[in-house]
């Protein structure tokens, strides 16, 4: 990382401007991390059935080139997270409109609320994650808990809290 952005500002003998690395140099992405940040944008782009599958080939992907499940949680949570905040583009954040969110045009920011719960569910599946054994559908139930999340928005049609279907809850546990 350190080689690519040295390259990149031409630091330590790169081919750039010339200018040595220091803490406001931005450090690029790894590839596994752009991937990732795509797989959050299409989350919030669309939550859908087909979204899903094309999620589930997204993480598949990444688990096929040894990225630790636990760190594909971690990530995906973080930058769903900080599509609040603004966009992230290697370690610098940019200002998000309504309009585009991560570069994807149609996202719209997460509210406070939202960021909330996914980070909860993030930290729900990660333990469920580590109690289990099938790595994939654990991260696969995190995206879709996210998608319903996202989808019925900061006004809490979509209930949190477990309890029974007929009791005022959804029927989901927690």
């Amino acid at each position: 990382m350190l080689e690519t952005a040295a390259v990149t500002t031409g630091g330590a003998g790169g081919g750039g401007t010339g200018a040595p690395l220091s803490a406001a140099t931005p450090i690029p992405l790894m590839d596994w991390e752009r991937y990732t940040q795509l797989l959050a944008a299409d989350i919030l782009k669309e939550q859908s059935p087909r979204a899903l599958l094309a999620a589930r080939a997204r993480v598949y992907e990444l688990l096929v080139n040894c990225v630790p499940a636990d760190t594909i949680i971690k990530r995906l949570s973080g930058f769903l997270i900080a599509t609040g905040e603004g966009v992230v583009t290697g370690s610098a954040a940019l200002p998000s409109t309504a309009a585009t969110v991560m570069g994807v045009p149609g996202a719209r920011p997460l509210p406070e609320e939202i960021r909330h719960e996914i980070a909860h569910w993030a930290a729900h599946y990660e333990h469920r994650l580590q109690m289990g054994n099938k790595e994939l559908f654990h991260i696969e139930a995190f995206i879709v808990r996210v998608m319903a999340v996202v989808k019925a928005g900061p006004t809490g049609a979509f209930p949190s809290g477990g309890g029974a279907a007929g009791a005022g809850g959804s029927g989901f546990a927690r």
